[in-house]
């Protein structure tokens, strides 16, 4: 018999009354188990699997994976009672599911998710919760090892690229500096002001404690629509080599 803490990823209906879940680990990373008799009416665990809960699961063996048990560790009420937390949670289970591929334990990404979910459920107002989006994009972006290259111009090598005029190449997955522009072969890349650049730079650079003790996340959100767009196709470039 096997236990782990789990986050539900996804389901998916079986015949009359199965369902297959995806989940997110602790011990095995991402796995696939299927609940059976879990859409009958007197079924007991169908509650309990359901996002962005954090749960304990248990299951027969490495080749059976059938679930045979499940306990809620944490509801994440607040999360389940607000439509901004919940929708922001549920988007973050999402790129997991999307980008992380075999049963391979990450203790780092797990420690992420769970500190943001924790963080999203204390949050006080919706600018916590879309900071805690961001931040937990940036990391997960880190954890695969695309982090990208914020102070380094990649044509000609020139450091502490500032101005009015900086421009990352999503393919190249750096900032050119202002002299090279001219020699860009792509349509995918993003013009960034510096307070965008500079609110990058944190996001990669310092953890949430940091950010949060230094009051460092009202700004960064300032830069909240540029921020979105930059990780909106900065993941989309993503998926095209994952």
């Amino acid at each position: 018999m096997y236990t782990t803490p789990a986050f539900t990823l996804a389901k998916k209906n079986i015949g009359e009354d199965d369902r297959e879940y995806c989940f997110f680990t602790k011990k095995f990373g991402k796995i696939s188990m299927i609940a059976k008799g879990i859409r009958k009416p007197s079924a007991k665990l169908s509650g309990q699997l359901e996002p962005p809960r954090l749960i304990n699961i248990s299951f027969v063996s490495a080749n059976n994976k059938k679930i045979t048990g499940a306990i809620v560790k944490n509801s994440f009420s607040n999360i389940a009672s607000d439509v901004q937390k919940e929708a922001i949670a549920l988007y973050i289970l999402s790129l997991i599911n999307q980008f992380i591929i075999g049963e391979t334990q990450d203790l780092k990404l797990w420690n992420l998710l769970k500190e943001t979910m924790e963080f999203i459920d204390k949050a006080e107002d919706n600018n916590s919760v879309n900071f805690a989006k961001l931040y937990f994009i940036t990391k997960f972006v880190q954890n695969a090892g695309f982090e990208p290259n914020l102070t380094e111009c990649t044509s000609c090598g020139v450091v502490n690229v500032l101005g009015p005029k900086i421009v990352f190449d999503f393919d190249k997955n750096s900032i050119i500096c202002r002299n090279c522009q001219d020699q860009l072969k792509t349509n995918n890349f993003m013009n960034l002001n510096l307070q965008t650049l500079k609110s990058l730079q944190l996001l990669f650079g310092k953890n949430l404690d940091y950010l949060i003790k230094n009051e460092l996340d009202l700004p960064i959100l300032n830069q909240k629509k540029a921020l979105n767009q930059f990780f909106q196709t900065y993941l989309k470039t993503l998926k095209n080599i994952y």
